[in-house]
């Protein structure tokens, strides 16, 4: 199978047969109901469908789902029956694509929503819901090949329901954001050519946030703050009356966030993110990236403004979604304990600083310490140890970040000097005359 998804991405539909063919065969071992043939089925019909074999690749769809349906129902296991239910599903949705792709809009429809409902339950049962899951966006992309083929099919009404329905999903399950604006521009299409202006206001105002959105960002990228702020402003208004506001409003804060904290206007920053936060807990809005983002930068405010202890509040705060979110264990948690302990520094609480950066250490040795992704805490939660007096654990931290960059780097890195400067200067302050010698040999 992995063989026959490489040959087809690049095109090589001869070879891509053969593998496919092979896996058929074997799969065929396992007998005649068994989830293996059905995939195997599956890709078969694929590799037909990119040589135009119609006929063929339909018949592969359909002994497929006929497979994995027999499968589903003799499956050992709740967990293998949603397994194999999934591809069930993705099967449904292939043998969809053909139809349409070959214009039998009727037969389309029909496989569609044969795959709409495979994917609902999927998608409902799923252990994180619908956030970031990748069923769910399947299930936005059939909702949306419903749509299109009730277009097709002269009933407005059916592609009304099956939009609405779709760009529901998309938001909840984070679909990309190309997918996003081509269900909204064909639904906002649909609905002013149906008289219907009053629920396309909506979808207009995403477009709006949009086009608001880039003009800011590219404000910002050539240092007009003013201008940057202007449209990033107007993109904020827009996203409260958008028809994914939950997602446009955290973005549009962090946005203008960055604005107000280039030009030094922290009071804005502020005031834009506990109006953001504030929304987040009207409307129940889930945790996600850019929910954390606001809280980040609203602590960061605070700690411009030295006000510590409700920076730390903030970040405390932060710390408990994201470990519910997320788990204990991340480097981004480590991350948030290095910049409690930070704050803690700026209010001569040593002992409390010290133990962030214990809790930060039990995180990141030695999971953590090789993850370019986890530079920072590591960089950081040494800082903390020095500033705190363990010398022992900064010096560890120090040279193996030194170490982990030196594999990344070009000997000549300008970045690569920083780190050994910034050990040097270690060894200078705890007069490890020794260490220095050694480094400057």
């Amino acid at each position: 199978r992995y063989r026959t998804d490489q040959e087809m991405q690049k095109h090589h539909y001869k070879s891509a047969k053969k593998n496919a063919l092979e896996a058929l065969a074997r799969a065929e071992t396992f007998g005649s109901t068994d989830y293996r043939l059905g995939i195997s089925l599956c890709n078969l019909g694929d590799v037909y469908k990119a040589e135009g074999a119609f006929p063929k690749a339909e018949h592969s769809y359909k002994k497929a789902i006929d497979v994995l349906t027999e499968a589903t129902k003799a499956a050992s296991s709740a967990t293998f029956k949603t397994l194999i239910a999934e591809d069930r599903a993705n099967a449904l949705s292939h043998l969809a694509d053909l139809y349409a792709s070959n214009e039998k809009f009727k037969k389309a429809a029909k496989a569609f929503e044969d795959a709409v409902t495979a994917y609902e339950p999927l998608v409902v049962s799923s252990q994180n819901g619908v956030r970031d899951c990748i069923v769910g966006q399947d299930l936005v992309q059939c909702l949306n090949g419903l749509a299109q083929m009730a277009v097709h099919l002269n009933n407005p009404e059916e592609a009304i329901k099956s939009y609405d329905k779709a760009l529901r999903f998309a938001m909840l399950s984070n679909t990309q954001e190309f997918l996003l604006r081509d269900i909204r521009d064909a639904y906002v299409k649909l609905l002013i050519k149906m008289g219907r202006e009053e629920k396309a206001r909506g979808l207009v105002a995403d477009s709006l946030w949009v086009d608001y959105t880039l003009r800011g960002m590219k404000a910002e990228r050539d240092k007009d703050y003013h201008s940057a702020e202007i449209f990033l402003t107007k993109a904020l208004l827009e996203a409260q009356l958008s028809f994914f506001a939950d997602r446009r409003i955290m973005s549009s804060t962090n946005n203008l966030v960055n604005i107000y904290l280039n030009t030094g206007q922290n009071d804005s920053a502020e005031k834009i993110c506990l109006a953001a936060i504030d929304y987040k807990d009207a409307h129940n809005i889930r945790f996600d990236r850019q929910f954390e983002q606001v809280m980040h930068n609203l602590a960061g405010v605070y700690r411009n403004k030295m006000k510590f202890a409700q920076a730390n509040a903030i970040l405390e705060q932060q710390l408990r979604l994201h470990v519910k979110a997320n788990g204990p264990s991340s480097y981004e948690v480590a991350e948030i304990w290095t910049r409690i302990g930070q704050n803690d520094i700026s209010m001569h609480k040593y002992q409390a600083a010290k133990d962030c950066a214990q809790e930060a250490y039990q995180i990141l040795n030695p999971t953590h310490l090789s993850d370019k992704r986890a530079s920072l805490a590591v960089n950081q939660t040494a800082i903390l140890f020095e500033l705190t007096g363990d010398w022992e654990k900064a010096e560890f931290l120090y040279k193996t970040e030194l170490e982990e960059q030196s594999r990344r780097m070009e000997p000549g890195d300008v970045r690569l000097t920083a780190y050994s400067v910034q050990l040097m200067n270690f060894y200078h302050k705890c007069h490890n005359k020794a260490a220095v010698k050694e480094m400057t040999m």
